[in-house]
């Protein structure tokens, strides 16, 4: 699945592929590419608004400056105070719409996060998108961790296996069955090679 949200002059580009996240984001003539591997995004997702209020308190006091300098008894210099101060306004209003927009941050296991627009397209297309990040992310942890791999040590499997089990992908008694088969196989990989139960 593709989501793709365009925000004032940037794209962004997110794709869920197998074994994790793609993130494209284009801005003018700059690129940049991420990926992020499903054993980094975890469940936790932070709804944030961003504040803007400084951008409002800066076109006041703009304002107000423009509105002590100009000479109003002189027509030319007044139009072109207000051509001189049109850059400057057009920046802050560009730099409001830019950082007023809620966004969705998923919080990744190296301490970093996933900015994603709440509501580009809509929020409907966003939130599914999220619930099926977040479906593709557990299946394939329990997929990848659940197939017993015999060459591992118990401990390192149980602690994956916890970990699991915390971030509800598995539950209890799927935690007791893997860890029942693990030590199932390895008995009959023991019993092949020769090696007798005391």
């Amino acid at each position: 699945m593709k989501l793709v949200q365009k925000h004032c002059g940037t794209k962004n580009t997110y794709m869920i592929k197998d074994e994790g996240l793609y993130v494209t984001k284009s801005q003018a003539f700059l690129k940049k590419e991420t990926f992020v591997p499903y054993e980094k995004i975890t469940k936790e997702k932070h709804y944030i608004s961003q504040n803007s209020s400084i951008f409002i308190i800066l076109l006041i006091l703009l304002t107000i400056i423009f509105l002590l300098i100009t000479d109003y008894n002189n027509i030319k210099s007044f139009l072109g105070d207000i051509i001189k101060t049109l850059p400057i306004y057009a920046l802050l209003v560009y730099m409001y719409l830019y950082y007023k927009q809620d966004k969705i941050l998923i919080e990744c296991s190296n301490q970093s996060f996933i900015h994603i627009f709440k509501d580009k397209p809509d929020l409907h297309y966003v939130e599914d998108f999220m619930e099926k990040l977040i479906t593709h992310r557990d299946t394939y942890l329990k997929n990848k961790y659940t197939n017993t791999i015999y060459s591992v040590n118990i401990e390192d499997y149980k602690y994956k296996l916890v970990n699991l089990l915390h971030e509800n992908i598995i539950n209890e008694d799927e935690y007791n069955i893997l860890i029942k088969e693990y030590y199932d196989k390895e008995k009959k990989e023991l019993n092949k090679i020769g090696f007798k139960e005391l």
